[in-house]
């Protein structure tokens, strides 16, 4: 099975922040991109296993 990406990350202020995810890209490098610019806008942004997240109860929140 082909690895499949997603972006892991932060809403909120420091006391009503919740984790979110974004929808699965085919490439690394497109979600590491996508984190980066993410992380200029201030979100805590990072790179993760699109299966894993899934797992995990993530939300899909918004597609890219």
């Amino acid at each position: 099975m082909k690895k499949l990406w997603c972006i892991v990350y932060r809403t909120g202020g420091t006391d009503n922040f919740k984790w979110r995810r974004s929808l699965n890209f085919a490439g690394r490098g497109a979600a590491i991109l996508r984190a980066s610019e993410m992380r200029e806008a201030g979100y805590h942004a990072m790179v993760f296993d699109y299966y894993l997240s899934m797992s995990a109860g993530l939300p899909d929140t918004f597609s890219v």
